[in-house]
């Protein structure tokens, strides 16, 4: 369960207020983008959708997120960088292709913990199946993604 608190941590603070970089292209228009051998892509899911304090942040398949409310209160969009995208993208990936645990597993919260407000992750499959990753409820963390030991 450590790997998913850890993971639910990191998407959860996506809603932080930072400053937004400028969205850059580097496409002629009507072009399509170039592969890159350095970028891992996604497989097999589409979005995900996280909700918690209020806000609706979503990641796409290109390494764009938006949050409808950040901590400063404004709509923000922004982009990770190539690191820290093929980190999550890989993560993501490699939970789109496992089967959900049913019943979910569900651990207590400490009431100091941080992120201990209601909230969830979903996963949006291609097949548009619908995942919940992580669901934060009646004091308790509980995910649908088996641990890894």
């Amino acid at each position: 369960m450590k790997t998913g608190v850890t993971t639910l941590a990191f998407l959860l603070s996506l809603s932080a207020c930072s400053p937004v970089a400028e969205s850059v292209s580097y496409e002629k228009p009507g072009e399509l983008p170039l592969l890159s051998p350095n970028v891992i892509y996604a497989t097999g899911w589409s979005k995900v959708t996280i909700l918690a304090n209020s806000a609706t942040t979503q990641i796409s398949t290109s390494g764009h997120y938006s949050t409808d409310r950040n901590l400063c209160q404004l709509r923000g969009d922004a982009a990770y960088d190539v690191l820290s995208w093929n980190g999550l993208a890989d993560l993501i990936n490699q939970v789109a292709h496992i089967t959900p645990l049913t019943p979910v597993k569900c651990a207590p919260l400490d009431t100091s913990a941080r992120f201990n407000n209601p909230g969830k992750v979903e996963l949006l499959l291609d097949d548009s199946k619908r995942i919940t990753l992580f669901e934060v409820k009646d004091g308790q963390l509980c995910t649908s993604i088996e641990s890894s030991k």
